[in-house]
């Protein structure tokens, strides 16, 4: 093979590259900074969706395929929740700035990253933090009561 033949294997190789990549990337699922584009919970094994309010006091930590935090969701599906308590949502496994918010607002309660776990529930007003399905239902079933 003679020195341009080797530089077109070498283009051609390049391009077919380069192309599976943009043609995967462009398959591939986006993730973004919210719960979904129309502020629900992206479980899609439940009944209904989860109706979620940015920018709330309350605010619902969560991981991808957590076995408690699919508890919690559940449970506020089936007490509805979500119909009585204006809250967040966040995705912690998949999305980094989430996670990252989550780590701030367990320093302000300090708990120390090693100890920190899904679900995590932040309440702004009261600078409360609540960890684990079981506590994290009697809250809402105390806010939803309160309501």
């Amino acid at each position: 093979m003679n020195k341009n033949g080797f530089w077109i294997v070498i283009a051609v190789i390049v391009i077919a590259v380069v192309g599976g990549i943009v043609f995967y990337s462009a398959k591939a699922p986006k993730d973004n900074n919210s719960t979904t584009a129309t502020n629900t919970s992206t479980d899609t094994t439940a009944s209904r969706t989860i109706k979620t309010t940015p920018g709330a006091d309350i605010t619902l930590y969560y991981g991808y395929n957590c076995p408690h935090c699919k508890l919690v969701e559940e449970y506020i599906i089936d007490k509805n929740i979500d119909q009585k308590v204006q809250f967040d949502m966040k995705e912690v496994y998949k999305i980094r700035a989430n996670a990252t918010d989550m780590e701030a607002k367990a320093k302000i309660c300090n708990i120390p990253t090693t100890e920190m776990g899904v679900p995590f529930l932040f309440d702004a007003k009261t600078k409360k933090c609540l960890t684990g399905d079981v506590t994290i239902k009697e809250f809402f079933d105390q806010q939803a009561n309160n309501q």
